[in-house]
């Protein structure tokens, strides 16, 4: 099975990178397709992939005009993650009406709040453990810094009564003037290390997304206000098992080591697509995790 990885990355998930490189660890074949450089129909004349993975926003009519003409076989599972449930019925009539195949859908969040006449499956978020990699800068006397996706009450609550902080803005288009710096979840890897404590601050989108899973996995002392304390508590229960212990960080680390990295969704990936052959080489490669994760 061939697989070609649309980059949808974005400034909160590196899911196709992650993805892609999994799959290309475990011996199985994966192409990792920047749209921006290389058009559609270059891109799948060359290749020729058997399953195309995509997000609903990156896919474009290049793409389809490509599948549609040239009667592909070449099977689409789509992140639908963000989408209303309109969207999704507008994905479904595009797909009936070209005759796209689409073993499954899938989305990152916690609560599916859309239904689909495709199959629907969640696939959580996974920590990048290969941008995990320990920061190359000391820390430099700032006790915290804040991530949040904008300049909130919340957060204003939160940094009142503060005197030395930093206010990491996590946004795909500007820096807003209220924060300190601009940053993604790629980038915020160099500066886990810099700072003996980091706090998220935002809503459930922010909140249960990659950067808590990654945060966990690297920062010192991590600290997360969402807005939606209920909603947060949800996710905890939902990815997590409950523990007597007192380092609650500590075992949360440890549990995205065993069930929360790309192996781990990969797995469940190749499980709906049927191939039992590929479960099994993510399985072998897994057990050497504990050597890609010396570091962290």
């Amino acid at each position: 099975m061939k697989i070609l990885y649309h980059n949808y990355s974005n400034f909160l998930s590196t899911e196709p990178m992650y993805m892609h490189n999994t799959f290309t660890r475990c011996g199985i074949e994966s192409v990792f397709w920047n749209s921006s450089k290389t058009s559609a129909y270059d891109t799948f004349d060359l290749n020729k992939p058997d399953v195309f993975v995509t997000h609903f926003r990156t896919f474009t009519h290049d793409i389809l005009d490509y599948l549609k003409n040239n009667r592909s076989k070449v099977e689409i599972v789509m992140n639908v993650t963000g989408a209303t449930q309109s969207q999704i019925t507008s994905i479904e009539q595009v797909f009936e009406e070209c005759k796209v195949k689409s073993p499954f859908i899938f989305t990152n969040d916690f609560t599916l709040n859309v239904k689909s006449n495709l199959k629907l499956i969640q696939l959580y978020p996974a920590a990048d453990i290969f941008i995990a990699d320990p920061s190359p800068f000391k820390e430099i006397g700032v006790p915290e810094a804040i991530v949040s996706d904008k300049f909130t009450e919340n957060l204003e609550k939160h940094i009142a009564n503060k005197e030395v902080f930093h206010l990491l803005h996590i946004n795909g288009d500007k820096l807003d003037s209220n924060f300190d710096m601009m940053v993604n979840v790629q980038s915020l890897s160099q500066l886990y290390k810099v700072y003996p404590k980091f706090t998220i601050v935002g809503d459930n989108d922010l909140c249960c997304s990659q950067l808590f899973l990654d945060m966990n996995l690297s920062c010192k002392k991590l600290e997360v206000r969402s807005s939606d304390p209920a909603g947060f508590q949800k996710m905890l229960r939902e990815m997590f098992s409950e523990t007597q212990t007192e380092d609650v960080q500590l075992e949360i680390k440890n549990q995205i080591k065993n069930k929360h990295t790309p192996f781990d969704r990969a797995w469940r990936f190749m499980k709906y697509l049927g191939d039992t052959n590929a479960m099994d080489k993510i399985m072998n490669v897994k057990n050497t995790i504990p050597n890609l994760l010396k570091a962290v």
